[in-house]
């Protein structure tokens, strides 16, 4: 202190030191805009009011360097691009940080609609046109991010990459204008690093052009990690030409980025995946497949893939991948179940094989040998190590046998050809012995 006042005694300048947060609550769109033009990092702005803006509101955007958080609070906000200035719904450029969070009380959800600007490209949330995303946390909320022509609904806009977009929680529904990604960049641009660790997301985009969650047209796919606790709808909104991965060209090795799934990982009808040779997509979560899986690399699944539609090059998926054939094992076996991607018939949701059919017989179940082995149930680990083939055998009992004949009748064979054929070699040894005794007595 007394050197403090010293220097202002002989009158030197002290400089200030960094600004300190200041939490602030608003009730007004343009209050909104002014908080997040003003606010010091570190900051939050909370929703103390339902706000709706157009296309001729006040720009809500961080500002360079700045990180901010806005708390919907159980309120609803609407924001829209500007068309003439190409401005995002919500401006989280390059180079800044806006974390979104819902602290609403007695259990209402706030909400957030933005849309992109049509005419320049902005993202919904994210860039405006030709500006990348900067970094973008979802901690909860029922999100909606809708992009227009060129702007991602989350990520860069027209001519702006995907920057980094992490969501924990809440409900996220994220479209991609025309040529933009759903989740990543838009037009031209790649997908940057995008983490859902947590919530329920669908992402789509417009057309086939792009990704729903990856790189808009001509742009490289993103760094995409699913976890445990997410839900993941991915598919463009027709015929798409990659849920994930690259817009518009193929993907490749060198443009395809990366996908590991913890979680639940959901591809709709007509939609596909396309992993390109030498990259390896990990799955040890569940992948709801309704539509194309094109295995040209490997997807290495220790988890579960509930196949209902195509995989194609299925033997390009390891771990959990087996091939059930039957075995009737001197009776009829059913036809052989589907392939089963999972550790278990019943993880896999397959329908665990019919009883084999035999005259005479009780089908006693499937094992895993003909004779000994384990008996296999629907809840029965089949093991990694696929691609590959396992093979149940049926197992019988004779209700008119003894114990003794148990054996016989386990390993399928027909005891009364057996039994005859010992009955003729005691009779062929009674013949020889009363023959010898014969030349003994001559």
């Amino acid at each position: 202190m007394l050197a403090i006042a010293a220097a202002a005694a002989v009158g030197l300048a002290i400089a200030p030191g960094p600004a300190a947060f200041a939490d602030t609550s608003v009730t007004s769109i343009g209050e909104l805009a002014n908080a997040f033009a003003t606010q010091p990092s570190g900051s939050t702005i909370t929703l103390d009011a339902d706000l709706t803006g157009d296309d001729t509101s006040d720009t809500v955007k961080v500002p360079a360097g700045r990180t901010l958080t806005l708390d919907l609070n159980g309120h609803r906000l609407t924001l829209v691009g500007d068309d003439a200035t190409g401005t995002a719904g919500l401006g989280v450029p390059a180079g800044t940080t806006l974390t979104i969070v819902d602290s609403a009380p007695g259990g209402a959800v706030g909400a957030l609609n933005a849309t992109g600007s049509y005419g320049g490209g902005g993202a919904a949330i994210g860039g405006a046109a030709g500006e990348a995303a900067g970094t973008i946390v979802i901690d909860g909320g029922a999100i909606t991010a809708r992009g227009e022509f060129d702007g991602a609904g989350i990520g860069g806009g027209g001519g702006g990459a995907g920057g980094a977009t992490t969501i924990n929680g809440g409900t996220v529904t994220a479209t991609g204008g025309d040529f933009a990604a759903g989740i990543g960049g838009g037009r031209n641009s790649a997908g940057g690093t995008i983490v859902i660790n947590g919530g329920t997301v669908t992402a789509s985009n417009n057309n086939e052009m792009a990704a729903a969650i990856g790189g808009g047209y001509l742009g490289s796919g993103a760094s995409v990690s699913i976890g445990a606790g997410a839900v993941v709808t991915v598919g463009p909104g027709f015929d798409g030409f990659g849920a994930i991965g690259p817009g518009v060209p193929v993907p490749d090795s060198s443009n395809f980025g990366s996908l590991s799934n913890a979680g639940t990982l959901i591809l709709p009808t007509f939609n596909s995946i396309d992993i390109p040779a030498g990259v390896v997509v990990t799955n040890s979560g569940t992948i709801r497949n309704a539509g194309t899986l094109t295995v040209a690399g490997t997807l290495a699944n220790t988890g579960v893939i509930l196949n209902a539609r195509t995989i194609l090059n299925p033997a390009n998926v390891t771990g959990h991948n087996a091939t059930v054939l039957l075995d009737g094992n001197g009776g009829t076996a059913p036809a052989s179940p589907a392939v089963v991607y999972a550790g278990t018939f019943q993880d896999g949701e397959i329908a665990f094989p019919a009883d084999a059919t035999r005259t005479g017989f009780t089908f006693d179940g499937w094992f895993t040998q003909a004779v000994g082995g384990t008996q296999v149930t629907a809840a029965t680990d089949l093991g990694l190590g696929g691609p590959k083939s396992v093979t149940l055998y049926a197992r019988w009992s004779d209700p008119a046998s003894s114990g003794s004949g148990s054996e016989l009748a386990d390993t399928g064979a027909d005891a009364l050809p057996i039994g005859l054929a010992g009955a003729a070699l005691l009779l062929v040894g009674l013949a020889l012995r009363l023959r010898s005794r014969a030349r003994a007595a001559g």
